[in-house]
């Protein structure tokens, strides 16, 4: 009876503790996507987004490759533009045509004929047999108007069917997405569950996440090329996979053209390619160079010094490294990118890395201990849990808001209120349940401070708006002085707080670019189930201006210089004290 009774109290304490590590993960998740919200209504109104530019394959690539291409469009357009009653409905459609693209030699005029086949059955089955060939109208699609692989039949069966789909009764979306309540976009299912060794799914699964993208990504402003090239440069990579590091490249290389810091951190925990292990410290890029710039925890120990500049890693040099590991980073602008790379370049499997760096005048070769990142991310929580606000002068109160949560905010606040400047430092992913607390002690009564942009399931290409949160602040709010701390580290949920925070009329703003991805994470998964984020809403300032890529607003800019990280102080908050004495002065 003891050894059963003893069974039990084991078995119930595995159980719940299995229940609470999974309400963690639930709640986790959701605070991804909730942290940001646009609820769908028809009556919001619509947000003019740029048209994608047309750019179809030429000549010179192969015909394979024009053909895939191709049938990578017509994919996207079957499956998010029709309300198909069938899970996947486009990549059976297609996918004998997939077939014979990749294991023969198919001409042209034989691809476009089995394309017309493909397409009159979709006509017949959604009764789209009509003689407007208006698909020449319809911008969003100008790419059958230009292409000169495409037959007149294919292009005019082609206007039939995306007029047909104009002509759908939309109260619904397509099975292949829906919108969650809060707003943000999600596919119905995924592929993931499909062997990436085969070279058609791997395919498939370029071709569902590239129309996604086409016609769900609020963020067009970030790209740097048109989507259409990417997807030309990406086809062989996928195409050719010969190994799964081969094919995690490839799918790093996608998303990295997204130019979308969020894609970035999946990149990072790809521990095919870059290792679970870190250096425990960082490097900041200066005209090419990289030097030592700070620690991961500031009690970790480290053979290397702020100053040193790396030449080498594990006998690469250190440009090398840097402009190849570049193809698979992702990141909204140049600062953000250099933190990305940063992160990729000191990514190891190995316990240790040997480093060649210039320390004055001296060259040295050290060894640096690397650690996994849950070790480092445990010393980061274990800092900013003994973080308070603290006075810097009799005048000047410090307050760094990883520290800021919706329990303590206003205890936290009474103990700085009384201070002439408050220097809030947002280098940090703050909790996003400080968000209304803080709004309180900072900001004056506000009505709105942004917009959020969000796609619509119902109408794919077309994107809607909605005020942010509304009903914001207080006529108690804090009327002395507030400097705001930013950074690249200043990322998502904490530029849309710093967005709020300079409502504050005696604000401003202290740093370099913050990461220029605010909005929600939106996850995707590829055949074999390897994940990656994207930026699932965009945001917008109160005079409409989109936030992604240039990051907030930055009043005084903080400038970077050898010398500022030989020095080895703060330059954010030597800076952010230094309005202070210019004031008073």
């Amino acid at each position: 009876l003891m050894k059963r009774l003893k069974y039990l109290f084991w078995f119930v304490v595995v159980f719940f503790v299995l229940i609470l590590l999974g309400y963690g993960i639930v709640r986790y998740v959701r605070l991804l996507e909730t942290s940001f919200e646009a609820s769908i209504s028809p009556i919001d109104p619509v947000y003019r987004m740029a048209n994608h530019p047309v750019c179809l394959p030429d000549s010179m690539v192969s015909e394979r490759e024009r053909e895939l291409f191709y049938t990578a469009k017509i994919y996207g357009l079957i499956e998010y533009k029709s309300t198909s009653y069938k899970e996947n409905y486009a990549c059976e459609l297609l996918y004998p045509i997939l077939q014979e693209v990749v294991e023969e030699n198919v001409s042209i005029k034989s691809f476009n004929d089995k394309l017309q086949q493909a397409l009159s059955t979709e006509l017949a089955r959604i009764g789209g047999e009509t003689n407007a060939d208006s698909l020449f109208a319809i911008s969003e699609e100008g790419w059958v108007r230009e292409s000169s692989d495409l037959t007149q039949e294919s292009k005019i069966l082609l206007g039939r069917l995306a007029h047909a789909y104009t002509q759908i009764d939309k109260t619904s979306a397509s099975f292949a997405t829906y919108n969650k309540p809060n707003g943000p976009i999600r596919r119905r299912g995924s592929y993931r569950d499909l062997d990436w060794r085969n070279p058609l799914n791997r395919l498939i699964g370029l071709f569902d996440f590239y129309s996604f993208v086409y016609y769900f990504y609020p963020n067009r402003q970030l790209f740097e090329q048109p989507w259409d090239l990417s997807l030309q440069q990406a086809i062989p990579m996928f195409l050719y996979a010969e190994s799964i590091v081969d094919y995690h490249k490839a799918i790093r290389y996608i998303t990295a053209r997204l130019n979308d810091s969020h894609a970035s951190h999946s990149t990072a925990m790809d521990t095919l390619l870059f290792g679970e292990r870190r250096a425990g410290f960082r490097m900041r890029s200066l005209s090419g160079r990289w030097f030592v710039y700070s620690k991961r925890s500031a009690n970790y120990p480290t053979n290397v010094k702020i100053g040193d500049e790396v030449l080498s890693v594990n006998s690469i040099p250190i440009k090398h490294l840097s402009d190849s590991l570049a193809l698979f980073v992702s990141a909204s602008n140049a600062s953000t990118r250099d933190k990305f790379l940063n992160n990729a370049i000191l990514s190891t499997p190995q316990e240790s890395f040997v480093l060649k760096i210039r320390r004055n005048k001296d060259t040295l070769e050290v060894k640096e201990k690397s650690e996994h990142m849950d070790y480092f991310n445990s010393l980061k929580l274990e800092e900013e849990g003994k973080m308070k606000p603290q006075w810097l002068n009799d005048s000047v109160a410090y307050w760094h808001l990883a520290s800021a949560k919706q329990d303590n905010v206003e205890s936290f606040y009474r103990q700085v209120c009384n201070a002439q400047y408050i220097i809030l430092d947002l280098r940090c992913y703050p909790y996003p349940s400080s968000f209304r607390e803080l709004s309180k002690c900072f900001i004056p009564k506000t009505e709105n401070f942004s917009y959020i942009v969000y796609p619509d399931s119902q109408r794919p290409g077309e994107f809607k708006y909605v005020p942010g949160p509304q009903h914001l602040g207080s006529e108690l709010y804090y009327k002395g002085n507030v400097i705001l701390i930013v950074d690249n580290q200043t990322e998502s949920f904490s530029e849309y707080l710093c967005m709020m925070l300079q409502k504050n009329p005696k604000a401003i703003t202290v740093g370099t670019s913050s990461s220029g991805a605010n909005g929600n994470v939106h996850l995707y998964e590829f055949p074999g189930g390897v994940m990656t984020f994207l930026t699932g809403l965009g945001v917008l300032d109160s005079n409409y201006f989109p936030m992604n890529g240039r990051g907030v607003k930055i009043d005084v800019p903080v400038l970077f210089e050898t010398d500022t990280i030989l020095t080895n102080v703060d330059p954010y908050l030597s800076k952010a004290i230094e309005q202070t004495l210019c004031a008073v002065l």
